[in-house]
């Protein structure tokens, strides 16, 4: 939620904030800043492809985990498990055994979004169409 008129001054490497449902702000620093206005200076040693928050925590892409995102989980590489264009999010084997889940995309369902989700199509003759359509649905449980 970024606001021209913030309260606070982060310099030139952060950006103001204000917290949603609040009137106080906060500091974004830029890559390899911190502090409360964004005036300390770090240095990264995370992977190139992850988000360095300060010079201990590092934020890791989906396919990388680690203190300093260098390992990289294999049950989503070289092919994707999930089917019908499901995006595959790792799981951390020490919390379930399973190794990935899948997230489908809209229509598909199913552990590896194999499924098309229920759906009922009706269409008509386009030179007949009727002036009164009736329809029962039954839902089951």
């Amino acid at each position: 939620n970024f606001r021209k008129n913030c309260s606070l001054e982060c310099g030139i490497h952060g950006k103001c904030f204000y917290y949603i449902n609040s009137p106080k702000s906060f500091c974004k620093c830029d890559q390899e800043y911190s502090g409360h206005v964004c005036h300390l200076k770090h240095q990264c040693s995370c992977s190139s492809d992850s988000i360095c928050l300060n010079s201990s925590i590092c934020l890791c892409p989906l396919n990388k985990f680690g203190s300093k995102c260098y390992l990289q989980h294999t049950s989503c590489q070289p092919d994707n498990p999930c089917q019908n264009n499901g995006q595959c999010i790792p799981i951390n084997d020490r919390i379930n055994k399973k190794e990935f889940i899948c997230l489908c995309g809209e229509g598909y369902m199913g552990l590896n979004c194999e499924y098309k989700s229920n759906r009922i199509d009706v269409t008509f003759r386009t030179d007949v169409i009727p002036s009164v359509i009736f329809a029962h649905w039954i839902i089951a449980f």
